[in-house]
């Protein structure tokens, strides 16, 4: 088994894997990113088609906006609920087996959508696929995170940062198709297609790594180390961090095109422009989050980016034109794009052998946020008075940041001590 990183998430050189477990040679850490990397783009092209699926299924079912908005909150609570399941199973059961249990979920979900007779099988399938890519999310995350070791904040940058393309590209291939009269429940027969090539392969590699340390001999502790060993204080501003990133990058997406149609009087196009900026620039940040990880100390990274992100929600909330704000949340999007990568590094650094509960729980804080800010920032009435909210939410991002940079510090300063 690789070796950890040291606790404050220094970067370090991966060990070599473990030649043989039986007689199955280990995979490599490219060939492990590799098929993570494609499981979720597979979740950003899925989960990113919604909104345009959304179009023809309002007119095919006859529904309400509030009817049709009601998709949002039960794929938020069931991606939390799936997550939660996922964190409770992974790392005591077989991951592999675990992959193929989503796969085939995943698969029938997608044609439950495809194939439903009514909104509410819609809702249905739709929380199963979110619920599923919960699940999925963990162990690509947990394998990713093993197979890295000591550059794992890399490989999930990497991995992070392809779903970030899969999210760009899902809605422009559902468009396509739409617009060329294919109806709107063929994609989700693709997709379930898709799923299958994707994790069924995935299983071999998976069974093929070594799931966690071994225990030291004679030693008679459990089988897993209890979550409750992780420093408190330390997994409270990690969460804090995933669940304040996804609320605002959701709100910044889901509202931007509104704040800057009815604010700035933008047209439509340049409104909706500004969550294609947002999401290249995320992508992008976490890339070079994946080349700095080897660099410089996970906690300084957090730091470094929370700061950039608050200058960046300081300068969207103070624009005053469409394409400033544009700007603005393209540099939001570029500092935040190694914030949940980083995060989920750091938490599995706390507990290397619970790689999946520790992955799950970010999870579950990130669709907290996901369900919480974007619906507050709603609330607000006005899209000035939205805007300029986000000047409370860069106070809290550069506190945040602050307070990983001081428990990273605090970690390194007591592993050096304990020598």
């Amino acid at each position: 088994m690789p070796s950890a990183p040291d606790p404050a998430g220094a970067p370090a050189p991966a060990a070599a894997p473990a030649a043989v477990r039986g007689a199955r040679s280990a995979p490599s850490v490219a060939a492990i990113t590799g098929w993570s990397a494609a499981a979720m783009a597979l979740n950003g092209l899925i989960g990113s088609s919604w909104g345009a699926e959304l179009v023809p299924a309002v007119a095919h079912f006859r529904l309400t906006l509030l009817a049709a908005g009601s998709l949002f909150a039960v794929r938020g609570a069931a991606s939390l609920g799936g997550s939660a399941v996922a964190g409770a199973l992974s790392d005591r059961l077989p991951r592999h087996a675990l992959l193929a249990v989503y796969a085939a979920a995943l698969a029938a979900f997608l044609l439950l959508v495809a194939l439903a007779p009514a909104w509410w099988t819609v809702l249905a399938g739709a929380a199963g696929i979110s619920a599923t890519f919960g699940g999925v999310s963990t162990e690509t995350s947990a394998l990713t995170a093993i197979a890295g070791a000591g550059r794992r904040g890399r490989q999930l940058s990497i991995t992070n940062a392809i779903y970030g393309i899969g999210a760009a590209v899902g809605p422009f291939v559902v468009g396509l198709l739409l617009a060329d009269r294919v109806n709107w429940r063929v994609p989700f027969v693709l997709w379930a297609v898709i799923g299958l090539a994707v994790l069924l392969p995935f299983r071999s590699l998976a069974r093929a790594l070594p799931s966690r340390q071994a225990s030291a001999p004679g030693a008679g502790g459990p089988a897993v180390t209890p979550l409750w060993r992780a420093p408190r204080t330390d997994l409270l501003v990690l969460w804090a961090l995933a669940f304040t990133y996804n609320g605002v990058a959701w709100s910044i997406v889901g509202w931007s095109a509104t704040w800057l149609v009815h604010r700035f009087g933008a047209g439509l196009v340049l409104g909706a422009s500004s969550a294609t900026a947002f999401y290249a620039f995320l992508t992008m940040g976490r890339f070079a989050n994946a080349w700095l990880s080897d660099h410089v100390r996970t906690s300084r990274l957090l730091a470094a980016e929370a700061l950039l992100t608050a200058l960046g929600l300081v300068a969207g909330a103070s624009a005053h034109a469409a394409l400033p704000a544009i700007a603005a949340f393209a540099l939001t999007g570029l500092a935040m794009g190694g914030i949940y990568p980083n995060v989920q590094a750091r938490a599995v650094a706390l507990i290397p052998d619970r790689p999946g509960a520790l992955t799950a729980s970010v999870s579950m804080a990130g669709a907290a946020g996901t369900m919480t800010v974007p619906a507050l920032t709603g609330s607000l009435g006005s899209s000035a008075a939205a805007m300029a909210s986000l000047l409370v939410w860069a106070g809290i991002v550069a506190a945040l940041g602050g307070l990983a940079a001081a428990t990273g510090r605090r970690e390194a300063a007591r592993s050096a001590a304990e020598g």
